[in-house]
């Protein structure tokens, strides 16, 4: 792997996938070599924590896509809490797209945050992360229809304009 990540910077799209071995410290050197990336797909269980949205949210301040894939069999949620929805939030503002799988530590307050903070979201998706009541009220209010699944919700673009309009 330090061989590989001699020659790994001026990257704009990053796949992690679900049985790779990197570890946090190369993971973080490797987004500190490439504040250019602009597409990010995390699947591997070790990498979908606070730590590396937020390294993500620091170093890549032109993120235009993230995927955090938690698909661990574990019951245990992700490890991704409301510090790392922040930090993209706050950071991350070129940010279009946003799918966040089996992070159930992130609660609906980050979530209408990010949809506030970040004006360029076209497409949110949530799936197995439990919104509260009044979250999936505002959502309905947006035009959403939740239907009888609280764990999945998709927004696009109507959705989330409606919702800052009201935010």
């Amino acid at each position: 792997m330090p061989a590989l990540l001699s020659v790994c910077s001026g990257l704009q799209i990053l796949q992690i996938g679900q049985t790779s071995s990197i570890h946090w410290e190369q993971f973080s050197l490797l987004v500190s070599m490439n504040p250019k990336l602009c597409v990010v797909t995390i699947s591997c269980d070790l990498l979908a924590t606070d730590e590396t949205v937020i390294q993500l949210a620091l170093c890549c301040s032109d993120l235009q896509e993230l995927n955090i894939n938690n698909y661990s069999n574990r019951k245990e949620p992700g490890k991704v809490t409301d510090l790392g929805m922040l930090a993209l939030s706050e950071h991350c503002r070129q940010l279009r797209k946003l799918n966040i799988h089996k992070l159930l530590l992130v609660d609906d307050v980050a979530v209408l945050q990010l949809i506030r903070n970040c004006r360029k979201l076209t497409s949110l998706t949530v799936k197995r992360a439990v919104l509260s009541l009044r979250t999936l009220a505002v959502l309905e209010s947006a035009g959403y229809d939740s239907g009888s699944n609280s764990h999945f919700c998709t927004l696009q673009s109507r959705h989330l304009r409606t919702l800052r309009e009201q935010l």
